[in-house]
């Protein structure tokens, strides 16, 4: 009966993170650029004296178990308008790249603008990378000069080319907060580049919430199977008593 709990036991931790899950895309369903997550659990045997799947959850097991794992939805979110010269949104595969003091990550949030310098960052100050890896200055001595961007990410101001946003495919992406990811780089995208407009979330919030009703019904029950093992383990251990 205790292989039986314990499997009661890891499918309610598993469908607790699956409710985390849900429930974090639920936070970020009007994120600029976030990429709903999914979460998947199955079950396997463990058996004995053999070497333990890392994913376990508790590896020193000896029974069926549940693991899980998450997974990025790359799905386009849906593309809206604004004008503004330096909202970007990505038509198609690849994210931006941005830095800070601390590193260098991946978005697809493409509401940028410059500081008083010119230089092009994000809502967080982090610098937009161009295709040589270094920060983007939009240059301020001549304010008429018009700002374009072009489908393949080179920015003018007037006639002048003054850099190009690095586009990049990314392997093993990684969802580190908000719309900032991390990842392996995989090459430059051939993406489209759309200036005045950005790419919403892609979460569905109704999609969102029945996925948070069905984990926490899911949790229910596995909560009630482990007390039905624990009733009858008790039982057990009573009329074992009884016996002489």
């Amino acid at each position: 009966m205790y292989k039986g709990a314990y499997v009661a036991l890891t499918g309610a931790i598993l469908r607790s993170h699956e409710m985390d899950n849900v429930a974090n895309n639920l936070s970020n369903v009007n994120t600029t650029g976030y990429k709903r997550s999914s979460f998947a659990a199955n079950m396997y045997t463990i058996m004995q004296d053999i070497d333990k799947p890392a994913s376990s959850v508790y590896p020193d097991a000896r029974a069926m178990a549940y693991f899980g794992d998450f997974k990025i939805d790359q799905t386009q979110g849906t593309v809206k308008t604004t004008g503004n010269t330096f909202d970007l949104a990505i038509s198609g595969e690849g994210y931006f790249v941005v830095q800070d003091n601390n590193g260098v990550y991946y978005t697809r949030n493409g509401v940028f603008t410059i500081d008083r310098n010119g230089v092009l960052m994000n809502e967080s100050g982090q610098k937009v990378l161009n295709t040589a890896g270094t920060q983007i200055v939009i240059p301020r001595e001549d304010p008429s000069a018009q700002i374009s961007i072009g489908k393949d990410g080179s920015i003018y101001a007037g006639a002048n080319l003054v850099g190009k946003v690095k586009v990049v495919k990314l392997s093993g992406v990684e969802h580190l907060g908000g719309s900032l990811y991390k990842g392996t780089e995989a090459g430059a995208s051939t993406a489209d580049i759309m200036q005045g407009t950005i790419e919403q979330s892609n979460v569905n919030g109704v999609r969102e919430m029945l996925g948070l009703i069905m984990a926490s019904r899911n949790i229910e029950s596995a909560i009630k199977m482990i007390k039905n093992f624990d009733d009858l383990s008790q039982k057990v251990v009573n009329e074992l008593g009884k016996v002489r």
